[in-house]
């Protein structure tokens, strides 16, 4: 069974501290003018690759810890479509939720499938350890891999790709939230942000959408 407390919503209510304001609103920014220019291109009938310039300066190589315990890079998936999500394994209902969606996208494809690489970063890494993810990433499709790391190492990754998040609760007592964005990036073969998915699609609309990159 996933591990995912019920009794905090991935929403809370809980007010904004003054400190994160600038960084959710920097990220905010970022994301809304690549939705724009998503729009925009999408609009034209362009490939999807042809929106790459859309996204330039977001995302990039990384190197974290996989749920195996071993490194894993970003780059070790040149030639294939990687799908990053970014989460964590206490989330109690928008990340199983959207790793189910991808799962179940995934599988629509068939053998096609293998052109794809599925990566779920943590925002949590103080709970998330390579032991966690290993548990967690299990009850998803077979070949997700999780990714963790030090604060540090989270946090410039976090930073790279524009990911917003925010801690609720009191990260001392082990019992809070991470609100955080949630999108699909969808990272082409050569390793450069191509696109950008709706994570609350329906599996065949994401299954539609990911044909477009074989």
């Amino acid at each position: 069974m996933v591990n995912t407390p019920s009794s905090k919503k991935d929403t809370a209510d809980s007010p904004i501290e003054l400190r994160w304001i600038p960084i959710l609103a920097g990220a905010f920014a970022v994301l809304v003018a690549i939705g724009a220019l998503y729009a925009v291109t999408a609009e034209r009938g362009e490939a999807p690759g042809s929106r790459a310039e859309a996204f330039a300066g977001l995302g990039g190589d990384f190197t974290l810890t996989g749920n195996s315990g071993a490194p894993v890079s970003l780059s070790d998936f040149e030639g294939k479509v990687v799908l990053l999500y970014f989460g964590y394994t206490y989330c109690p209902d928008v990340c199983p939720i959207h790793l189910t969606l991808i799962s179940a996208a995934l599988d629509r494809l068939g053998g096609r499938a293998s052109q794809f690489q599925p990566l779920f970063v943590s925002v949590d890494p103080g709970r998330d350890t390579p032991e966690a993810m290993d548990i967690y990433v299990s009850h998803f499709n077979a070949h997700l891999i999780g990714l963790t790391g030090s604060e540090d190492e989270i946090e410039a990754v976090a930073d790279e790709y524009a990911v917003a998040r925010q801690i609720v609760g009191d990260p001392a007592s082990d019992d809070y939230t991470v609100n955080h964005s949630s999108v699909i990036y969808v990272i082409g073969r050569e390793g450069q942000v191509i696109d950008l998915l709706n994570a609350d699609a329906g599996p065949e609309e994401l299954a539609e959408q990911l044909r477009r990159y074989l």
